[in-house]
């Protein structure tokens, strides 16, 4: 049997032992909300920037020489606002493993609607829940803008827009489509089906179109591995 200063001794070590736990779990906790903190004010400040470029690709469009210009720079402002839009859901919601896509996705829905002066009622959108990390959210949500901006492009002013996104619970995988609706007035810039092609292969995705009508396209982006 252990004699009584032996058992003390022993206390006294497992109570210290017990206190520099605490103290390294307690440093761990505070340097991961330091972490996060920086994080949200690394995303912040990006968001404000772009938003400032975005300004000023707005202003060289009002002040564009000729249609073609203006055109140009309008699509530049709406990818600059797209990026933005990303920074924001990251810090905002401060997390960088679970986005909620379908939000941000009808936040990109909303966002070219106005930079177009386009009414509400000239896209239905059917967004169920769909999540993602920082690094798939980013190529996707471009992907999805540009895919909307060439759709809006040709579409003709009475016509309609109509979008699907979906996850599947089993697999993981995110499911898109864009179903233009009405006759043809504009044409595809080559320049966003260039992009839409790029952002599908960054994500590893399957990427479909209509020969006759570039615009309507359907993808299915593979879960994260």
């Amino acid at each position: 049997m252990a004699a009584p200063e032996e058992i003390r001794t022993l206390r006294r070590t497992l109570a210290a032992m017990a206190k520099t736990l605490r103290g390294r779990e307690q440093r761990l906790v505070d340097a991961l909300a330091e972490e996060r903190a920086l994080l949200r004010e690394v995303h912040h400040r990006v968001k404000n920037n772009l938003q400032m470029v975005g300004s000023l690709l707005s202003i060289q469009a009002r002040g564009a020489r000729d249609e073609s210009e203006a055109r140009g720079l309008s699509r530049a402002y709406d990818r600059v606002q797209l990026l933005a839009l990303v920074h924001r859901g990251i810090y905002s919601s401060g997390a960088v493993r679970a986005l909620n896509v379908d939000e941000l996705a009808a936040d990109v829905v909303r966002t070219l609607l106005q930079s177009r002066g386009l009414q509400a009622h000239s896209v239905r959108f059917h967004f169920s829940p769909v999540h993602t990390d920082a690094d798939r959210a980013a190529p996707l949500s471009f992907l999805m803008g540009e895919a909307i901006s060439a759709a809006l492009d040709e579409l003709d002013k009475d016509g309609a827009l109509a979008l699907f996104l979906a996850q599947d619970q089993e697999s993981g995988e995110v499911r898109f489509a864009v179903e233009p609706q009405g006759p043809v007035a504009g044409e595809v810039s080559p320049q966003s089906v260039r992009l839409v092609d790029a952002f599908a292969r960054q994500l590893g995705a399957q990427l479909g179109r209509d020969g006759a009508r570039p615009s309507r396209l359907w993808l299915i982006v593979p879960a994260a591995a």
